[in-house]
């Protein structure tokens, strides 16, 4: 168990828990009526999503039963309350509290309990890890237990059988991260040992005073690590003398290799499924590594997140539904996950509308996310020009452009033909009739002219 909390403290482990809990926390969300054209299925809709939306700190309830991925099972426990909404009382989450996973115990039927002291007031038994009161139906109401992979243990393992609830990568990863203390403790145990170096006095056997200087010189050094060794051997000059021996650095790389190229990204990658949103790693120019494993990574939160919508459909949704819109079939609680591209469905929406293709008005504005005017409300808009075939007629007035013979205004090319009157004339050459000049210039078509009522 020691073990088990070092690893809660492993900002490795932990950091990789982490990025793959937030961006699930994060995910917009929407209650699905399950039948739309139902009105008071749909309004039902309205007002559940609205009460999940009023929860305080609904963010950190995610992130609480997100904690199912490393203990295997996590709780939250719900304080629920009344509250007038539009005239009538609804039923409201007021707040909430944790439930450490290691405290959820089941019994063989399935009933959920949590562990208790020995003077808790209510019901209490006794289970392996001691005692435990287990929720009656109405107060299985109150708490929301999430699951994470649950598993059946070895028949050789029955202290295990609780994994057929859940299991954390805790449990995954156990035996791994502790051989990789070991190589940890032997890092330690050699940086301890010989990072001053190692240094070696020798004195003479045969000479008492000599040995006494040399233990009192080797207390004194900064490390303990030290050698005393005798020389036997009185002829020799250097009998009395101290040899360093400094630390070579080749084996606490290795070592140090060995941890951080070795078992962290392995844990890492079990976690998250890739590892360079947390470890920078060569990729190589062009190359799709990336790409591939941010969509490894873009998996798992789907995986997550599906798991936590179902999770909150049993045991928030549905107990809404109950109290706030009972006899109402209950909407469908789904987060956003395949989120479309909004810039190329508007796209293709632009080719669908320039081939005649009706399109939703309502669908343009969820794709673009821009809300639609309210009454009253300014607006922005690109007003068209009309053309006379859409008021049945030629409008009177004077066009923007200027009246006839002004500066800039369109001038007829040529006499009028056939004894035409200027106003025929004029409404010839704005329906695009080809006109001869005296110059005797080629026949030209004039492109019709846009016209604005004034």
């Amino acid at each position: 168990m020691q073990n088990a909390r070092a690893m809660r403290r492993d900002p490795v482990l932990i950091g990789a828990l982490r990025g793959r809990q937030r961006p699930t926390t994060q995910l917009s969300y929407h209650i699905t009526p399950d039948d739309e054209t139902n009105p008071a299925e749909a309004e039902a809709a309205k007002l559940i999503e609205y009460v999940v939306k009023r929860i305080p700190r609904f963010q950190k309830l995610k992130m609480q039963l997100l904690e199912a991925i490393w203990f295997g099972k996590y709780a939250t426990e719900l304080t629920y309350e009344w509250r007038t909404h539009r005239g009538e009382q609804k039923l409201f989450v007021r707040d909430f509290i944790p439930i450490n996973g290691d405290k959820i115990r089941y019994r063989w039927d399935g009933t959920p309990g949590v562990l208790v002291y020995a003077g808790y007031p209510g019901t209490k038994e006794s289970t392996d890890y001691g005692l435990c009161h287990f929720l009656t139906p109405d107060e299985r109401l109150q708490y929301v237990i999430h699951e994470h992979e649950p598993d059946d243990s070895d028949w050789e393992e029955p202290e295990m059988a609780g994994a057929i609830h859940g299991v954390g990568v805790r449990g995954r990863l156990y035996w791994f991260w502790w051989l990789k203390q070991q190589v940890f403790a032997q890092l330690m145990n050699y940086i301890q040992r010989f990072a001053n170096g190692l240094t070696i006095f020798y004195y003479n056997a045969s000479d008492p005073a000599a040995k006494a200087e040399a233990e009192t010189a080797a207390k004194q050094q900064y490390s303990n690590t030290s050698l005393l060794y005798p020389r036997w051997n009185s002829e020799n000059p250097d009998t009395n003398k101290v040899e360093r021996l400094e630390v070579g650095t080749a084996s606490p790389t290795l070592i140090w290799n060995l941890i951080d190229g070795y078992f962290d990204p392995i844990m890492v990658r079990y976690i998250q499924g890739q590892v360079l949103s947390s470890h920078a790693e060569p990729t190589g120019l062009g190359s799709s590594v990336a790409s591939l494993q941010s969509d490894t990574l873009d998996e798992l939160i789907k995986y997550d997140a599906v798991d936590l919508q179902e999770t909150l459909q049993t045991d928030l949704i549905n107990v809404l539904y109950a109290y706030n819109a009972p006899g109402i079939t209950p909407g469908t609680f789904e987060f956003e996950i395949d989120s479309p591209n909004s810039g190329e469905l508007m796209e293709y929406g632009q080719q669908l509308f320039e081939w005649g293709v009706p399109l939703s008005e309502e669908q343009a504005y969820k794709i673009s996310q821009w809300a639609k005017p309210k009454p009253g409300e300014g607006v922005i808009s690109q007003m068209m020009g009309m053309q006379p075939s859409a008021v049945g007629a030629a409008p009177d007035g004077v066009p923007v452009a200027g009246q006839p013979g002004a500066p800039g205004a369109p001038q007829p090319i040529g006499p009028p033909p056939g004894g035409a009157s200027p106003q025929q004339m004029e409404q010839m050459w704005r329906n695009g009739t080809r006109f001869k000049t005296g110059r005797n210039q080629p026949k030209k078509s004039l492109p019709k002219r846009r016209m604005v009522m004034v």
